[in-house]
């Protein structure tokens, strides 16, 4: 009988001594641990692991990530257009400096420098998404989309060409008593021949301007801007935040002025929503019908077009008032992130 109990004895000690040894000291998680009874035993065991479980995101991140990104897409995006004028230049024989101007303003070589751009931003902004969902989860909107969501939110992107078509028509009422603002919309108005011409080939205009732009575009402004600087500010100020670097980001006058509007609707989509989808179908709309189609419209249909893009405006701006009325720094959206643990802390 002493010897069954002595025989039992051993082998409990040899199965606990078989167990894996784990080290909490350096908060790293072994492979064959859940995070939940990891986390858990790094708060009993070690009183440092709270303060570096809910460590906050640095702000010198959150700005040095968000202007990173911003810089790798202006550069790609000015590379891409001397790559389409390259092209452009060798397949179209020129001879003086002016036709070789006026080639490269042409909307081809624009539209071929977006394509360029999303070839190359796309996966890069795809990869780095992903990568910090994995650590941040929620930092990247992916809720499940619903149908009333996302038409009312198409029905905003079409309303917010409604304000900006308002905005434009008080620009130029200004710019018969003001000089600057006079120069300005001419020069707008050279930039949008530069990008949508009714000469131009409208499926690489669709492909370039209703497509890969708002999606590079998107995964950019709301994607890795908007989700940085959720990590530390509050949704009223990061919509304002992003609105404001989306308008400037387009680095023409009155260009980042309009801008302003829908990078608004926008940001606010995404939270609503909290799905990176919503936002890029929005922008697909404003492309589409403020850009590409109203190249091709008729003059009257543009004109009865335009009529109910002002009417929906009204639906838009009560979007845009009653977010920054009622959201308050603490109020829950679905763009609220949490650690994961995948192998460390």
């Amino acid at each position: 009988m002493q010897n069954n109990e002595d025989k039992l004895q051993q082998k409990n000690q040899s199965q606990f001594s078989e167990q894996p040894q784990y080290s909490f000291q350096t908060f790293q998680q072994p492979s064959d641990m859940p995070s939940v009874q990891f986390v858990h035993y790094q708060q009993i065991q070690n009183p440092e692991f709270n303060q570096k479980l809910y460590k906050p995101v640095s702000y010198w991140r959150i700005w040095l990530i968000s202007f990173a990104f911003l810089a790798i897409h202006f550069v790609v995006l000015s590379l891409s257009g001397i790559l389409a004028g390259i092209i452009k230049i060798a397949t179209n024989p020129v001879r003086t400096p002016e036709e070789i101007m006026n080639l490269l303003m042409t909307a081809d070589v624009q539209n071929w420098a977006c394509v360029f751009m999303g070839i190359i931003c796309i996966p890069i902004y795809l990869v780095f998404l992903k990568k910090r969902n994995n650590k941040y989860r929620g930092s990247l909107g992916w809720h499940k989309l619903r149908a009333g969501s996302v038409s009312s939110m198409i029905v905003a992107a079409f309303g917010s060409l409604g304000l900006v078509t308002g905005l434009l028509l008080l620009l130029q009422e200004l710019s018969k008593n003001v000089a600057y603002i006079d120069q300005k919309l001419q020069e707008y108005q050279k930039l949008s021949e530069s990008i949508v011409s009714s000469e131009s080939n409208i499926i690489l205009q669709i492909a370039a301007t209703a497509i890969i732009v708002p999606i590079a575009e998107e995964l950019l402004f709301r994607g890795i801007v908007l989700g940085e600087l959720n990590f530390r500010y509050s949704p009223r100020t990061v919509v304002l935040i992003q609105a404001v670097l989306f308008g400037l980001f387009h680095m023409n006058f009155v260009q980042s002025l309009y801008t302003f509007i829908p990078g608004l609707l926008l940001g606010i989509a995404y939270y609503y929503t909290g799905n990176i989808i919503v936002p890029i179908i929005m922008h697909m709309t404003f492309n589409l019908f403020g850009g590409v189609l109203s190249v091709f419209m008729s003059e009257s249909v543009l004109n009865y077009l335009t009529y109910i893009e002002l009417a929906v405006g009204l639906f838009s701006l009560i979007i845009i008032i009653i977010f920054f009325i009622k959201v308050k720094p603490d109020t829950k959206h679905k763009l609220q992130w949490e650690h994961y643990y995948p192998y460390n802390v």
